[in-house]
C-alpha cells in the first residue's frame, strides 16, 4: 500500500466515517490482502465492525 492511499483514508475516517455505536456500523473492505500495509486498524480504531474480502487467502483477508 503506498502511503498516499493510507493517508487518504485516514482523512476519510476522520471527516465522514464517525465513530460508531457500540459496533453497530460495519466496513467490508474490498481488496483487503494486506501488503505493506492495510485499513483495518483505522476503522477499528473508531469501533466499526471491518471485515476484509479478497480473491485469495491471506494477511487481513477474512473471506476469499
Amino acid at each position: 500500500m503506498h502511503d498516499s492511499s493510507m493517508l487518504r483514508m485516514k482523512w476519510f475516517v476522520e471527516n465522514f466515517a464517525p465513530p460508531s455505536l457500540n459496533g453497530v456500523a460495519s466496513v467490508l473492505d474490498v481488496g483487503s490482502y494486506d501488503v505493506n500495509g492495510c485499513y483495518k486498524n483505522l476503522f477499528t480504531d473508531v469501533g466499526y465492525n471491518y471485515t476484509g474480502l479478497d480473491m485469495a487467502k491471506g494477511p487481513n483477508v477474512d473471506y476469499a
